[in-house]
């Protein structure tokens, strides 16, 4: 008598497809939970960063929405992809600072005048930063026409309100030190080199605060050459510049319009080559 021999199933290529996709589907939960964990983290940060910032500040609802539904997101963005640790999130940390101090009340007319020289060096961070999230150029641009009118308040007070501290612990170079704020009433110097420092978050934004600072410089009369290829004569002279409104006129030697642009504009054509400001 034959005795056969029972052989047990091999394991089907179905049994192993699902198993494979059980183990995948586990892997990218548990990646999810882990960037779920991540971003809840970046936004307490984000919370505790504000949070101390505006906490002795007057700020209008504006400004608080700008921060919250725009800013916040600005700084989880950077937090989660740069690190904690990172030279952009210090700078960001920065830029927030010098922020919320141009949104201040300004006691003394030195102080308007280094928030008017400040201005447009901020205003090219904040773009950097909010081009990060994909916020357009009209959303910008909103943004931009609302703190211009918060920043026209603060010129036109009167000057006998007090001025809110600057945050040396988030804005100063990793300064160890017990105390929460400092005086805005230091060194012309230092203050406009944190400043410099604040809104050069990375090297193609350092370059602007270069042009920034020659763009404060320029005089009435100073001559731009707006098409460096040399294809075109198209140079320019300033014939007006706002360091308020951030808005500047150039006519040609027949006194026409040559060009007329915010000096965050102008910022951008000369850091990309496309305008160079003339010796005169």
């Amino acid at each position: 008598m034959l005795k056969t021999t029972k052989h047990l199933p091999s394991e089907s290529g179905a049994v192993k497809s699902a198993d494979k996709h059980f183990v995948e589907q586990g892997l990218k939960q548990l990646n999810l939970q882990e960037k779920g964990k991540e971003t809840q983290a970046a936004k307490l940060v984000a919370d505790q960063l504000l949070k101390k910032l505006i906490s002795k500040a007057d700020l209008s609802s504006g400004v608080l929405n700008f921060l919250q539904n725009i800013w916040r997101p600005v700084l989880c963005n950077v937090y989660l992809s740069k690190g904690e640790s990172s030279r952009s999130w210090k700078n960001i940390k920065k830029v927030s600072s010098v922020l919320i101090w141009t949104l201040s009340a300004k006691s003394t007319e030195k102080e308007k005048r280094m928030l008017l020289t400040t201005l447009p060096s901020l205003k090219h961070a904040l773009s950097r930063g909010m081009e990060r999230i994909q916020v357009d150029t009209a959303q910008q641009e909103a943004v931009f026409q609302m703190m211009e009118i918060e920043h026209e308040k603060i010129i036109s007070q009167s000057g006998k309100d007090s001025t809110v501290g600057f945050d040396v612990t988030t804005a100063s170079a990793e300064k160890n030190t017990d105390e929460s704020q400092g005086d805005i009433n230091r060194d012309d110097d230092d203050l406009m080199k944190l400043v410099a420092q604040a809104c050069a978050v990375d090297e193609e934004s350092a370059m602007a605060v270069d042009h920034n600072a020659k763009i404060q410089n320029m005089k009435i009369g100073t001559r731009v050459n707006f098409d460096v290829s040399g294809t075109i004569d198209n140079i320019g002279e300033l014939y007006w510049k706002s360091n308020l409104t951030g808005r500047t006129v150039f006519v040609n030697t027949q006194g026409q319009n040559a060009a007329t642009m915010n000096i965050r504009e102008l910022v951008s054509e000369l850091s990309a080559g496309r305008a160079k400001i003339l010796e005169s």
